[in-house]
Formats: C-alpha cells, structure tokens, sequence
C-alpha cells in the first residue's frame, strides 16, 4: 500500500509526504525503490528530504520486534521526483536478526519520505508516489528513471512487482 499527502506547511511552501506498507512477499530480502515524482510545476527542497524505514521481525509465535533506519536525503534526484534505495542486505535490515539470542525472520517493511516544494510555474499541478519491490537482486549496470509523473523503471533485474501508484492532483 502506498499513501500520498500534500499539504501546505507555510503561506509560501508546501510538503509531499509519501508512506508505504509493504507485506505481500516482504520476506524477499532484496534491493526495494521507493519515491515521489512530481510536475514540472514544482521544485523540491532536495536539502528538506528525509525520512525513515522500519523492518518488522517475527518468530514462530508473531511479532518480537522493528529496526528502523533514517535518512535525509535520495539516492537518486530527478528534475521530476527522488528515489529511496531500501537495501534488505544492509546490516540494519537483514532477513534474519539475532535478538535476546534467538534468530527471527523479517516480515514486514514501511516507512515514509518527506520533501518540501515550491511553485515554479502555473497554479495546478500533480504528485505521485512509488514502491517498487525486486523479486531479484540487479547487477550493478542497472539503471533508474522517472519519466514526468509515471513510475520507476528498474533494468538489470530479472522480477520486480510495483505497486500501483498513488496520485494526487492540487491547485494553489
């Protein structure tokens, strides 16, 4: 699932705030893009991203406990949008993690991004947001695009699910 808010934060500036919830095949410990594109009407504050990334981790019983991990800033910045690399190999976000000596399993990930915007131009415009969840890693020739509000494009991987984006239109 993933949720898009904008909202006036100043008489002169405004906010995109994306979330996700990723659970369907969240136990795939892959590499994961996750971003917001935008109309050439506005111009994100690159300097006002962050944000941050939660694993959940269960045992045989349910839930036993989260790791989470911030950040302030892209990975990728596009004239249209930013892209979030969510990398499940790192050592905060493992498939397995030993707590209280016992070895328990991810299941769950979410997390959000935050970024202000001014008007460059006009007075309508359009904010997306993205979630892309590799079912395989990529080699490292894989590149990343955002075209004027569509979604991520991933190559150099064999299987990736993307969830449908989430849009919103708004005047000032």
């Amino acid at each position: 699932m993933v949720k898009l808010t904008v909202a006036v934060t100043h008489s002169s500036k405004y906010a995109i705030v994306s979330d996700f919830d990723w659970v369907n095949d969240s136990n795939e410990r892959h590499v994961d893009l996750f971003g917001t594109g935008h109309k050439e009407a506005l111009t994100v504050n690159y300097e006002s991203i962050f944000g941050s990334w939660t694993t959940e981790y269960y045992d045989n019983y349910g839930y036993v406990a989260e790791r989470t991990s911030y950040f302030n800033s892209a990975t990728y910045k596009f004239s249209t949008g930013y892209v979030h690399k969510l990398d499940r190999n790192s050592s905060t976000h493992q498939e397995f993690w030993q707590y209280n000596g016992k070895w328990i399993h991810a299941q769950d990930d979410s997390g959000y991004t935050y970024a202000e915007f001014v008007w460059s131009s006009g007075t309508s415009s359009s904010a997306y947001a993205n979630y892309t969840h590799m079912k395989t890693g990529w080699s490292s020739s894989f590149s990343v695009s955002m075209p004027l509000g569509a979604s991520i494009s991933v190559s150099g991987t064999t299987s990736y699910i993307q969830i449908p984006n989430a849009a919103v239109s708004f005047t000032r």
